[in-house]
């Protein structure tokens, strides 16, 4: 069936491209026929409209398929419910994503990798389930060079960030519109940041600890747009935060 997908061949070409015997290959493509994936005519066989359709789901399967196996390290024995399932299924947008790990020379390669993508993005779109100080640094230098950050916090992860966030420099850059503040109540099992430029993502394993060893980044265009919804289904499910509901606090 990938073989038809550009166009009719006919019996020689198919036999030479997959290495099926002719016999094999006949009863192959009568089975196909009565399933009316592909039609024949003399010595041609051609891709049915149905057909095609079919084919672009196996396509699309098999990429997921080869994502798993390429960052199979990534995504085993972690929890997934931090991802919702319509994205669950798009998971072949990050087939060109690559997985950032912890090494012997540098404990701190997936954050010192990270903390690098974020000193060059002139924005920053973020579901953040875990914060450090030098993360909250890193927000401020975006927003001190003119960018833009939208995030998106737990509760706990709220509280850090006030903490670690100079009061005044927090009512600046929120009455300018430059920083977006939003509070989700429910536990965040996921951690998220996308840019323009690069995509990252982080889960937590099986028992509720963040694995900080391992972060899954991207930065083309599929990637980006995957990392995209999943900020905007949190977006949804977030309270936008004011300077007056930060006062009563």
């Amino acid at each position: 069936m990938l073989s038809l997908y550009d166009g009719p061949k006919k019996l020689g070409y198919l036999r030479e491209a997959t290495g099926i015997a002719s016999s094999t290959l006949i009863h192959g493509l009568r089975q196909l026929e009565e399933k009316r994936w592909l039609v024949r005519k003399g010595d041609n066989s051609y891709l049915t409209s149905k057909g095609k359709v079919v084919l672009l789901n196996l396509i699309k399967l098999m990429e997921k398929f080869k994502t798993f196996d390429i960052q199979l390290n990534f995504w085993k024995n972690h929890n997934l419910n931090g991802i919702p399932l319509e994205l669950q299924k798009d998971i072949d947008a990050l087939r060109e994503s690559y997985l950032v790990e912890v090494t012997l020379d540098n404990l701190e390669e997936p954050f010192t990798r990270y903390l690098k993508m974020l000193s060059e993005a002139k924005n920053m779109n973020a579901v953040l389930s875990v914060l450090f100080s030098r993360h909250t640094d890193a927000i401020h230098k975006i927003l001190l060079k003119g960018g833009t950050a939208k995030l998106i916090l737990a509760e706990d992860i709220f509280k850090q960030f006030m903490e670690q966030f100079d009061w005044n420099e927090l009512q600046k850059y929120i009455k300018s519109g430059d920083l977006e503040i939003m509070v989700i109540s429910e536990n965040l099992e996921v951690a998220c940041v996308v840019s323009d430029i690069f995509f990252s993502l982080g889960l937590f394993f099986e028992d509720g600890v963040y694995d900080t060893s391992r972060l899954l980044m991207g930065h083309d265009m599929e990637a980006l747009a995957w990392g995209d919804k999943l900020f905007q289904y949190y977006e949804s499910k977030g309270k936008k935060v004011d300077l007056k509901t930060i006062k009563l606090l």
